[in-house]
């Protein structure tokens, strides 16, 4: 039997990485938040949009009610926002 090394630890980031803004803004990450205008959300489309450095895919459901994802899809990490909308689903 051989023996194996212990995993070593991943290196230290050289350079500190700044808090998000959603992180540290307080209670402004509480309150609601104008992404898109009604017209601007077309059934069909999805739209990309940024929130206090949250990357947003909006797009209308079948039932044309507004939803919000996170633009990231976790599979593949690529952005919901450049998908297409397939019987309601994105």
């Amino acid at each position: 039997m051989t023996d194996l090394a212990p995993p070593s630890a991943p290196a230290p980031e050289t350079t500190p990485r700044a808090p998000l803004y959603r992180d540290r803004c307080g209670l402004l990450r509480d309150y609601w938040y104008v992404a898109c205008t009604s017209a601007e959300l077309q059934p069909g489309q999805v739209l990309g949009r940024v929130v206090l450095e949250e990357a947003l895919a909006l797009f209308r459901g079948p039932d044309g009610a507004p939803h919000a994802l996170r633009d990231r899809c976790l599979h593949r990490n690529a952005e919901l926002s450049e998908g297409t909308l397939e019987g309601g689903c994105l």
